[in-house]
């Protein structure tokens, strides 16, 4: 396949980034099919006008209409959580293989439905769980896999923003448990999950402690009316691995401050790395005390680092969040052609299996299984 035929449902912030990775994609993978922008639905009129300025061949309203076209290859699901199980089911359905924004759905129960119908049209999928693809998160799991930390015992993560901490910001979709399904639980803590597993491997059981901690907020319509807020703000978590590792995790949509800041750092009998989002391209790694240099070293992404090279020449160039949406574009296709992809939504699955426990948990200090099946 030399061309991929692309139609794209909902045309906000996140269809712009999949729309803008996939003009991008063949100046860094040029052995890639290049993608072709054929159909986009989005109910906003001025954004599907907007869409169609950027080059899509139509622009519809009805999203029903994408999937229906025969000449769309796969699909871009860029929408609210509350339309991710319909839209996803009926790609699959009709063929179409998929990037799925995440979480896959608003549930476990969303995210099992789709990958039923995924696996019963045998089409491709791609998640977005963007960190996956950073080239430092991808050569700290090279890093793990060759035992250069020893045996992991310990993983601490966190995800904190600032985005809900005004109690005087409006009520939207994301408070709803109808449209969002859970809170900061698959806004915030999916990415730490799914960036454990990838890194450290399966987690057997959680406990959590989620909190709501502004109960209510003003009607968008009308400042005088407050609606209640119907899932968590925050949550505090643990967790132990099946290879033998504990985790503490941490997400927060309403801490001060904070605006994406992620963090995570292994540590192993042998050594530690660690990573934050906020410098991208650098990885720390330290050795055990007495090993020469002590302490932590930095390494800064370079050509060795997977996927770097598509981006920058040398070491020392950043790279940034939406080059993350172009290596999940290669992904798609990769995944397209029958490769092995690194997030499919079959994992996506495992991780809201996790979630679920942790919601479900009476609270951080009494763990209960993941039951992934």
């Amino acid at each position: 396949m030399t061309e991929l035929a692309i139609g794209l449902v909902g045309f906000g912030w996140m269809g712009r980034r999949h729309t803008e990775a996939y003009q991008r994609l063949p100046h860094h993978f040029p052995e890639a099919p290049v993608p072709r922008l054929e159909v986009v639905a989005e109910v906003d009129p001025d954004l599907r006008a907007a869409a169609s300025a950027l080059g899509y061949r139509r622009a519809v309203e009805a999203w029903q209409e994408v999937i229906a076209d025969q000449r769309v290859d796969a699909v871009s699901i860029a929408t609210p959580n509350w339309l991710h199980r319909e839209v996803a089911v009926a790609a699959a359905t009709a063929g179409r293989h998929i990037w799925l924004e995440k979480p896959a759905g608003r549930d476990l129960a969303d995210a099992r439905a789709i990958a039923a119908a995924v696996a019963a049209a045998g089409v491709a999928t791609v998640v977005g769980f963007d960190l996956r693809f950073a080239p430092c998160i991808r050569r700290a799991r090279e890093i793990v896999a060759a035992g250069e930390l020893g045996e992991i015992h310990s993983v601490r993560a966190a995800f904190l923003t600032d985005y809900a901490a005004d109690p005087a910001a409006p009520h939207g979709w994301r408070f709803r448990r109808d449209l969002a399904g859970s809170g900061a639980l698959g806004d915030l803590m999916a990415h730490l999950v799914d960036l454990s597993r990838f890194l450290v491997g399966e987690i057997v059981a959680v406990g959590a402690t989620c909190t709501t901690v502004v109960p209510e907020r003003p009607a968008p319509d009308d400042p005088g009316r407050m609606i209640p807020v119907e899932n968590e703000d925050q949550v505090v978590a643990v967790a132990r691995f099946a290879g033998g590792a504990t985790g503490q995790l941490e997400a927060s949509r309403v801490a001060p401050g904070r605006r994406s800041e992620i963090s995570i750092e292994l540590t192993g009998s042998d050594g530690a790395l660690s990573w934050r989002f906020d410098r991208l391209n650098e990885l720390r790694v330290a050795g055990r005390p007495s090993a020469a240099p002590s302490g932590w070293t930095r390494r800064h992404a370079d050509g060795s680092f997977p996927g770097y090279a598509a981006f920058q020449p040398a070491p020392g160039l950043p790279m940034g969040y939406d080059d993350l949406k172009v290596l999940g574009a290669h992904e798609l296709c990769r995944a397209v052609a029958g490769e092995a992809g690194i997030a499919p939504v079959a994992d996506a699955v495992r991780t809201a299996a996790v979630l679920a426990a942790m919601e479900g948990s009476p609270s951080a200090e009494r763990p209960r299984a993941v039951e992934y099946d």
